[in-house]
């Protein structure tokens, strides 16, 4: 059996989507499950032993540009601003690490199609990944995804 496993991209460290990732891929790998993921390298990632990865692009924040946002972004979050903004749902999350840009969507949606279509996954599995709603939506996949009470 081959699982893919899409998490959530963002610039900001988080310690929800990857860490996640990180604890099922390798149960996964315990139990003799070929296991891919299909991930930004962005601050949260960390390789995985035996774990092959299909890059996926890092989203811009609020869709800057990445010139602006990988030099402004950092900025914000070392004088507090960011973890002093409010954030009343899920979906403010989502435009907020800009992970439902359209132009970002369109690029992601792509790369995680391309994943699929190489690696071939028997199971396809979202840790809050958007892409990856669209992307087996096109391919006509099925995914699991988890979900959680903000969400």
């Amino acid at each position: 059996m081959k699982v893919l496993i899409i998490p959530m991209a963002a610039m900001a460290e988080t310690s929800g989507p990857f860490s996640r990732t990180i604890l099922l891929a390798n149960d996964l790998i315990k139990a003799d499950i070929d296991v891919a993921l299909c991930a930004a390298k962005d601050i949260n990632y960390k390789p995985i032993k035996g774990v092959r990865n299909y890059d996926l692009s890092i989203p811009m924040p609020l869709g800057l540009p990445s010139f602006i946002a990988t030099h402004t972004f950092p900025i914000a979050q070392k004088l507090g601003i960011t973890s002093k903004k409010s954030v009343p749902s899920f979906e403010d999350v989502l435009y907020l690490t800009g992970n439902i840009d359209y132009n970002y969507l369109k690029r992601s949606v792509n790369e995680i199609c391309n994943a699929i279509q190489e690696y071939e996954p028997d199971v396809i599995y979202s840790e809050f990944n958007i892409s990856a709603l669209i992307a087996t939506k096109l391919l006509q996949k099925r995914i699991y995804i988890s979900a959680s009470f903000p969400t």
